[in-house]
């Protein structure tokens, strides 16, 4: 009777450590190894058309790439969104509204599998060359609403510094909103709606 007693206790332990276990690597966690903020040059596609007028020729030729590495413990999150903003210093002398600048932008990755990841956002030369120079800017990443890792630079803006600010959307574009989307396709993650 003892014996089948300890045996119970022992199944009964073994259970729910591994459901705890189990339950710990469903939601997995997310670390941010890096971000970035970099000038971009367009991608170089060969393309035909039969339309040979020409656009573009202006001084705004520089696209802003803003880059997060991040790495997925879990086996497969169902998904994940990441947040970004940036804040563009009111000083550049093209920017005629003289008040700093920040512009928000959302991506949400689907079906992302265990492993090292990279996410890119990024701004149209055009609003790149009027606004200017980067002040800062910050990646959160969020599961179901939530987040779950965080990255800034300067590394010493604190968290949500954003805040202070009224965003701009539709400034930060995704990745398959640029002519990036074609480029290295199968190295990112696929790019779908967030769920209402």
């Amino acid at each position: 009777m003892k014996n089948s007693q300890q045996l119970i206790s022992s199944f009964l332990f073994a259970a729910i450590f591994t459901f705890g276990a189990l339950a710990q690597s469903d939601e997995g966690r997310v670390k941010i190894d890096k971000i970035e903020a970099a000038e971009v040059k367009n991608p170089d596609y060969n393309l035909r058309v039969s339309d040979t007028r020409r656009g573009g020729d202006g001084p705004a030729k520089e696209w802003l790439e803003l880059r997060c590495d991040y790495v997925t413990e879990a086996e497969w999150s169902d998904s994940i969104t990441l947040e970004y903003h940036v804040l563009f210093e009111s000083s550049s002398t093209k920017n005629t509204k003289k008040k700093d600048n920040l512009f928000k932008g959302v991506v949400t990755y689907s079906d992302v599998m265990k492993g090292e990841h990279t996410s890119t956002m990024h701004v149209h030369p055009h609003v790149f060359y009027r606004y200017g120079k980067v002040k800062a800017f910050s990646v959160t990443v969020k599961r179901g609403g939530k987040p779950i890792a965080h990255e800034g630079e300067p590394s010493s803006a604190k968290y949500e510094w954003w805040n202070k600010f009224l965003p701009e959307s539709g400034k930060l574009l995704k990745r398959n909103e640029t002519p990036f989307r074609w480029h290295e396709y199968n190295a990112y993650e696929l790019i779908v709606e967030p769920a209402k």
